[in-house]
């Protein structure tokens, strides 16, 4: 029985849970997770002692449903039939040999902590780029990030993202020159895979990320798809651009209004790199979702003829054409501008790409 069971608390479907789990508990092991000499000692053990640790792939599912605190558990059993499944597809894409990777927090190792903007901005970029990989799963940034920091052992951060290798690095920063250092392992047995040391100046960074990239498809026996030629930006925009990445993940007003200034900036260093451009959207977006007064509208005239240069898809740098690149700017509920003037926001004077996946309505 569960611990508020056998306190005579209120139970529900969560008790079953930890019920599950101690069964669960007993077939993965083969003994009982908290069988002690007397009834009274067991009962004690339930509301009082964790459960022994278990050697098993099933450990975290397991251990999650043997919380004390319902709260802690699955809340369902819906949600561990899910976990249990999400296991078994491990399981087989590893029996498969269906390659996956995880690509952490690159390591800041430069004398300046506020750096870590760059080092977690070119993990980004590499994890974009091994997107574009065909055959290859790849981690999202936001499951292999919740490890940022933590020194745990690579095989059991691999096994909780579920696979088979996984890239971390660190970046070392002195004036304008840059060192990255990249090492892919084997999730399995821990080994390195492969791993190389770069040594370049911060204008061709971009090139070191593709270099990276590419290596990693060589070693896991994969091809990169052939991109057309891209437009690389200013490095003071790209890099105003990656602080606003970082500002971005805060979900602090303070730091809403300091990525917005970071995009205004990339802008005025560079006019024609378009994803400072999709991130106004975002954060105009934002504002308009948590009761802010911004709308977005079409936008004529000088505007609509500058957005020609900048419609794509992500990067922009690919000059793809966007599936809905209908030219938008923000302005304010109210304002009623004529066709041809320009919007009376200041914060609005940029003109916006819709992003796919993504459709934005007219006031």
């Amino acid at each position: 029985m569960s611990p508020e069971q056998a306190l005579g608390k209120p139970v529900d479907a969560r008790s079953d849970v930890f019920s599950l789990g101690a069964v669960l508990y007993e077939l993965c092991s083969g003994r009982r997770v908290f069988e002690r000499e007397s009834l009274l000692d067991t009962l004690n053990a339930v509301v009082h002692d964790e459960p022994p640790s278990l050697e098993s792939p099933a450990a975290e599912i397991v251990k999650r449903c043997l919380a004390k605190q319902a709260a802690h558990r699955f809340q369902t059993m819906a949600d561990v039939r899910a976990a249990v499944q999400q296991l078994r597809m491990k399981k087989a894409d590893r029996a498969q040999g269906t390659p996956s990777i995880a690509v952490l927090p690159f390591a800041n190792m430069s004398r300046d902590p506020d750096d870590d903007y760059f080092s977690d901005g070119l993990a980004e970029e590499i994890i974009n780029a091994l997107a574009q990989v065909p055959d290859l799963k790849v981690i999202a940034r936001t499951s292999a990030f919740a490890f940022k920091g933590k020194n745990e052992d690579i095989r059991k951060t691999a096994d909780a993202l579920g696979v088979t290798s996984i890239l971390e690095g660190s970046v070392r920063r002195a004036g304008t020159r840059i060192r990255v250092t990249a090492q892919l392992i084997h999730a399995e047995d821990g080994t390195h895979l492969w791993s190389q040391r770069y040594d370049c100046e911060m204008s061709d960074i971009f090139a070191v990320q593709d270099e990276i990239a590419a290596a990693i498809a060589g070693a896991l026996k994969l091809k990169l798809v052939p991109t057309s030629e891209r437009r690389m930006p200013s490095l003071p925009a790209y890099e105003a651009y990656l602080k606003y990445r970082s500002y971005q993940w805060q979900f602090t007003r303070e730091a809403s209004q300091r990525s917005r200034e970071c995009l205004e900036r990339a802008l005025a260093h560079d006019p024609e790199f378009a994803l400072p451009y999709v991130g106004l959207t975002d954060y105009h977006l934002a504002l308009a979702s948590v009761g802010g007064m911004p709308a977005v509208r079409r936008c004529r005239g000088r505007a609509s003829s500058q957005l020609g240069r900048w419609r794509s898809i992500r990067s922009c740098q690919k000059r793809t054409p966007c599936w809905a690149s209908s030219p938008v700017t923000m302005t304010t509920i109210g304002a009623k501008p004529s066709a041809d003037s320009e919007p009376r926001s200041s914060a609005s004077r940029y003109p916006l790409t819709c992003v796919s996946g993504m459709r934005v309505f007219g006031s």
